[in-house]
Formats: structure tokens, C-alpha cells, sequence
């Protein structure tokens, strides 16, 4: 599991189209098949155990109500796979909850999970480091004042190996708590050296990413490891000290000089004073709430199993009030009570509560162990990111092993020994069970990682002008990944020959198109223009009813495009 918990943050890909999320799903699935692998094949050697864990029940309840919203979804294909970029699907889900389990299965007890939380540590230290260099090299290159999801204050905002600023000050929010209380507890001037520089490494990390959810959830973290650790006498200080340090970063901010060049201690901190203006018109705060009102109207048209797994961005259109993010698709309400409550209903809802108090249940009974109060900080931490934005897989799939290791400390448990049947059917039942999950390797992680390398060979071709190399590879990665309804949108988009513009070409091959069009749209394409040169197609091949249909679910997802609005009133008119 040490080589899973090191491995998993630093898996990147630059043969694929999506360089950072695919190859970390591969790879996490790989970890789970192998671990099921060896765990049938205990079984056939008959000696079998297992350990039941306090979140067992409320897991596998949530994961039931996936798999019900899923059955019942908008849009099944993109509720079992989940969207391009995303991969939230119920596979994933299943994936979490696997992860999690087998992780419990695999450590012996808090020695073997003390080990897992330092490889966590190793890899949060290597990908901040690379994080930094990122930030001073990319900043070189004048990113812009203007805030973007990669830049603030003309500082570009690190990502690693994440793909994401935010993911990654999750990731490391989560482990900075536990960090703190490795440089507390350490026993020799070694020991609180070593655990004195990954603290700061992670805090500099964390700060390079100007998430505020992050920063939030790790001073939370941080301040109750701080509060246990303190002497009775001065422990208020703990609580008291990061209110007063926030004040006066705000006011040094508003009075500092606004031309000197930005760098990344200016940038934080003005990032840092725009918490007075959270909720301006114009503010990411401002955004959230919008959408946040929005998403309830989306919950209460559909409140029992919601629309399915990962299938906010097909749905959420329908229910929007206002332009909250102009040419882009909003697929996530940004805090994940809500997207739980939109894609898996009320029900959904109920479970991930109930799983929320049983990690805190079993906390409570050692809340006396200053280990145990880290791993708590470092849970909390999480939490209150993802009550800011949502779960997102580069920093989900770490988080659940982190909650394995934090389960076997807080609660080791006992093994409970399986006795397998020693008849020879079920040594037989085993070992196939072994067989056909090795074999899933093929279209679980094989299968996508080359579907998303012939992708990308496939853009670059499109980059070069070979449009007949393009369309073989994009062909081949459909081949291969049929569920991806991106790689039917780029085969479309190749059919028309569209310029730099847009604009389909004279020699457009409109039948080709269509097919390939409808072919993402049933796959559950988020995209607006998808379903606009789906009209277009429909309407050169003289099915006008079928093309006004497409152009209004283009409009249903987009309303404020002239160019959906143009399209339906050409077709209209």
C-alpha cells in the first residue's frame, strides 16, 4: 500500500490527451485489481481474514444509492463512466469504496498505517517542490493580474502533478495537519529536522495554490493539532493568534504599495484580503451562491435519486438564472453536498451524512490521542474544502487511503479469520474469481489509457493538417473507449473540416457528421456546440425537425450563445 500512497499523486501522463486525472484513474484501478488479485488468491491458499470497519455500512449504502441513481440516470452512460475530465461516474464511486476497503484489508495495524501516511507525506513533499519551481518558472512568463483558475495577481498558481489548483491545496491541506503533528511528536533533532522541512514545504506548497477552501480547512487543521499540543495555560492563544495574523495580513494588504511587481507573498496575501469582498458582484463568492440557488431549484425537480453520477453539467442549464460563467460549462455546483444531492437525490444525501458521523463517531472514541486529533485536522481539512468546491479525483483517490490509515489508527480492530470451504468447487469459484478480475485490467486500464494516447496523437495531427492521420487516430480511440463522448465530437468536428472560426467547410461530409454528432450526444456530450453542428447536419440533410430539436437542447444548455440562439432561429424562421 506504501507504493499506492507514493505512487498515486504522482502519476502523470504526457502521452495522453488528459495528462493528469486519466493516468491517476489507471493507475488507482490497476492498485485495486492487484489487491483483489492477492486477496483471492488467499482465499484459494485458504487463509483467508478480513476486518470490518466502522465505515463499511454507510459506504456500502452510498455506494447502493449511486448505482440506484445510475440505473435511473438522464443519461446512463455518462452516469456509470462519468464526463471527460472528470471520470465521477459510478465506476469511480466503486472505485473509492474499493480503495478504501482494500487499503483497510492490506495494513496490519497503526504501525503499518503510520507508514502509509508518511508515503502520503513524501509524495505531498515531491509534488509541492515540483508545485514551487512551477509557480517561479511560470510566473517568469507574466500570467496576467487577472484571477483565473490558474492565476492570480500575475503569479501563476501551482498545480504539480494535480492538473489543478485547487485539488492540489486539498491534497495538501489534508496532509498538513498530520505533518504538524509529525514535527511535535518527533523524538530526535533527525527526526524534527526532517518533519520541520516537509511542514514547511507543504505550508509554501499550499500557499503557492491560492486556494482559500484549502487554506481554510489546513488553519482549521493546523490550529486543533496546535490547541491539543499547547500547555492548558496558553492554549486560547492557539485559537486567538490566526484571527490576529489574518487581520493584519488584510490591513498590511490595503495599504501596501499597489505597483510593486507581484510576487507569490503579495499575491497570497491579496488573495488572502479579498475574503472582505466575498460576495461582490464579480466575485468567485458571488458566483458560488448563484449557483448554489440555482442548484436547489435542480434538487427539488428531481430530490429522491437526483439525475445520476457526474451528471450535473447535462442538467444544470435548465435551472440557470444567469450568465455565472460566460463560455463555460458549469458541471459542478461547488460544494458537494449539493452535487450529492443533485446526482444521487436525497438518499445519496442521507448516506454521505451518515458517513460523515460514523468517521467522526469513531474519531470521538480516541479524541484523547494527539495522532488521532491530527488525522482528524487532516480529515476536517478535506471536508471543508470539498464544502467549497467538490470531490475531485486527483485529490479523492488519496484521500481515501489516507482515511484507511486513519480508520486503522483510530480503530484497529480485529481480524476476523474466513474459513474458506475446502471443497473443490469453491477453490475452483476462487480462482476464477482471481482470473476475471486480472482480465478486467483490459478495459478498465489498458483499453482508456491507449483510447486517450491515440487521442492525443490524433490533436496533434489536427494541429498539423494531416486530417486523414487524425481521423484514423481519433477512429482508433473510439475503438477503444467507445463511452467517450469527446472523441465522437472530434471525429464530427473532423467530418465538417471546420476552420479556425468554426465554420464547417464546402466539402463538409455532412452524413458522416451526423453520426458522429448523435453518437456524443447520446453519450451524454455537456458540450452546447455538440448538439448545434448536430443541427446543422440535420438541417444539410433535409431532417429539419431533427435539426430544430438539436439546436433547442443546444439553447437548453446554453442560452446565452448567440450563436445556439442564432442556429434555432435560423432553422425556425
Amino acid at each position: 500500500m506504501i507504493a499506492a500512497a507514493v505512487a498515486l499523486p504522482l502519476a502523470v501522463s504526457p502521452a495522453t490527451a488528459e495528462a493528469y486525472l486519466l493516468p491517476k484513474l489507471v493507475a488507482a484501478r490497476l492498485v485495486v485489481i492487484a489487491l483483489l488479485v492477492t486477496l483471492g488468491l488467499v482465499a484459494v491458499r485458504g487463509r483467508l481474514r478480513l476486518r470490518r470497519t466502522p465505515l463499511d455500512i454507510p459506504l456500502a449504502i452510498l455506494v447502493a444509492s449511486a448505482l440506484v441513481s445510475t440505473i435511473f440516470a438522464v443519461n446512463r452512460n455518462l452516469s456509470l463512466f462519468g464526463s471527460y475530465g472528470r471520470y465521477e461516474g459510478f465506476l469511480t464511486i466503486v472505485l473509492y469504496a474499493l480503495l478504501y476497503w482494500l487499503a483497510v484489508q492490506s495494513l496490519d495495524g497503526p504501525k503499518d498505517a503510520t507508514i502509509v501516511l508518511r508515503g502520503l507525506l513524501g509524495a505531498g513533499f515531491i509534488v509541492a517542490v515540483l508545485s514551487l519551481l512551477q509557480v517561479a518558472f511560470g510566473s517568469l512568463n507574466a500570467p496576467g493580474a487577472a484571477e483565473t483558475g490558474f492565476s492570480f495577481g500575475g503569479v501563476l498558481r501551482g498545480y504539480g502533478t494535480f492538473g489543478n489548483p485547487n485539488a492540489l491545496g486539498a491534497f495538501l491541506a489534508m496532509l498538513l495537519p498530520v505533518a504538524v503533528w509529525e514535527f511535535l511528536a518527533a523524538r530526535s533533532a533527525s527526526a524534527r529536522w526532517l518533519s520541520a522541512n516537509v511542514t514547511l514545504v507543504l505550508a509554501l506548497g499550499l500557499l503557492a495554490t491560492f486556494s482559500r477552501s484549502a487554506w481554510l480547512g489546513a488553519g482549521i487543521g493546523v490550529v486543533t493539532v496546535l490547541f491539543v499540543a499547547a500547555p492548558p495555560r496558553i492554549r486560547w492563544a492557539t485559537l486567538v493568534l490566526p484571527i490576529v495574523a489574518l487581520v493584519v495580513i488584510v490591513v498590511a494588504t490595503r495599504s501596501a504599495n499597489p505597483t510593486t511587481a507581484p510576487n507569490v507573498i503579495q499575491a497570497a496575501a491579496g488573495r488572502v484580503s479579498t475574503l472582505q469582498g466575498l460576495v461582490a458582484p464579480a466575485s468567485t463568492g458571488a458566483f458560488r451562491l448563484r449557483v448554489w440557488e440555482d442548484s436547489l431549484a435542480l434538487i427539488a425537480s428531481r430530490p429522491v435519486i437526483g439525475y445520476g453520477p457526474d451528471s450535473f453539467g447535462l442538467v444544470y442549464a435548465r435551472f440557470q438564472t444567469g450568465n455565472w460563467a460566460p463560455g463555460a460549462i458549469i458541471d459542478r455546483p461547488h460544494m458537494e453536498l449539493l452535487g450529492i444531492a443533485a446526482t444521487q437525490g436525497l438518499v445519496g444525501l442521507a448516506a454521505y451524512a451518515a458517513l460523515l458521523l460514523a468517521i467522526a463517531a469513531t474519531f470521538w472514541k480516541r479524541r484523547r490521542d494527539f495522532q488521532s486529533v491530527a488525522l482528524f485536522g487532516g480529515v476536517v481539512a478535506y471536508i471543508i474544502y470539498t464544502m467549497f468546491n467538490f470531490s475531485y479525483l486527483p485529490a479523492s483517490l488519496p484521500f481515501w487511503i489516507f482515511m484507511a490509515a486513519a480508520i486503522t489508527i483510530w480503530r484497529p480492530g480485529t481480524w476476523v479469520e474466513v474459513q474458506p470451504s475446502k471443497r473443490i468447487v469453491s477453490r475452483i469459484a476462487a480462482a476464477g474469481f482471481v482470473s476475471i478480475t486480472a482480465l478486467s485490467a483490459l478495459p478498465l486500464v489498458v483499453a482508456p489509457y491507449q483510447a486517450d494516447t491515440a487521442y492525443r496523437r490524433g490533436l496533434n495531427a489536427i494541429a498539423n493538417g494531416e486530417r486523414q492521420v487524425a481521423r484514423a487516430e481519433v477512429e482508433h480511440a473510439r475503438a477503444l473507449a467507445p463511452w467517450q463522448s469527446p472523441y465522437a465530437v472530434a471525429a464530427g468536428s473532423l467530418a465538417l473540416h471546420l476552420n479556425s472560426l468554426g465554420q464547417p467547410a464546402p466539402d463538409a461530409d455532412w452524413a458522416s457528421a451526423r453520426m458522429d454528432f448523435l453518437a456524443a450526444a447520446r453519450l451524454g456530450s455537456p458540450t452546447p456546440a455538440t448538439y448545434r453542428y448536430l443541427a446543422m447536419a440535420d438541417a444539410a440533410l433535409g431532417r429539419r425537425d431533427e435539426a430544430i430539436a438539436a439546436a433547442r437542447m443546444a439553447v437548453q444548455l446554453n442560452r446565452f450563445d448567440p450563436a445556439n440562439q442564432a442556429e434555432l432561429k435560423l432553422l425556425l424562421s
